[in-house]
């Protein structure tokens, strides 16, 4: 095809693996650069002894048109599970620990998903006043600027 490509994509993960199908879309070829011996970099999903244990970033929104249309382009319409109504409490591992999500703000304020010090730094982020960065910044690096590092680990990275 003139005009075609021969592009690399660096990192078999979802947004590797979405950026491949993209450019392959487009009429270029495109070889994906994965240094582990799967693709889909953290998401995994085991049984396990009657278990659904889902690892890495483990929901999404299917919001609007794009998502289940792409969903749809993948074939994987049928890939998609949801929630069942029994499964509404979510816990995180922490450690040897599951910890539960809070399923509410008051549950967040009051119970022990985070420390005293993370909850204050939450409570003192919502009253200043809003800054802008000049460059673009990951959502981590966003994160740990206005919540901390324990809101990261606890709260941003499990999704």
């Amino acid at each position: 095809m003139k005009g075609s490509r021969a592009i690399a994509v660096l990192g078999g993960g979802i947004t590797g693996l979405t950026a491949a199908y993209r450019i392959g879309q487009l009429g270029h070829r495109v070889r994906v650069f994965e240094e582990n011996s799967r693709l889909g970099g953290a998401i995994r999903t085991e049984r396990s002894d009657g278990w659904l244990v889902e690892s890495g970033p483990n929901s999404f929104q299917l919001s609007g048109a794009d998502l289940p249309q792409f969903l749809h382009e993948l074939d994987l319409d049928q890939e998609i599970v949801e929630p069942a109504a029994l499964a509404k409490n979510r816990y995180i591992a922490r450690g040897q620990s599951l910890v539960p999500v809070p399923g509410s703000p008051g549950a967040l304020l009051f119970g022990s998903f985070f420390s005293f010090g993370a909850k204050l730094r939450i409570f003192r982020e919502l009253l200043q006043r809003e800054s802008r960065s000049e460059t673009d910044v990951s959502v981590a690096e966003f994160t740990r600027r206005h919540f901390g590092q324990e809101v990261l680990e606890r709260a941003v990275q499990p999704f």
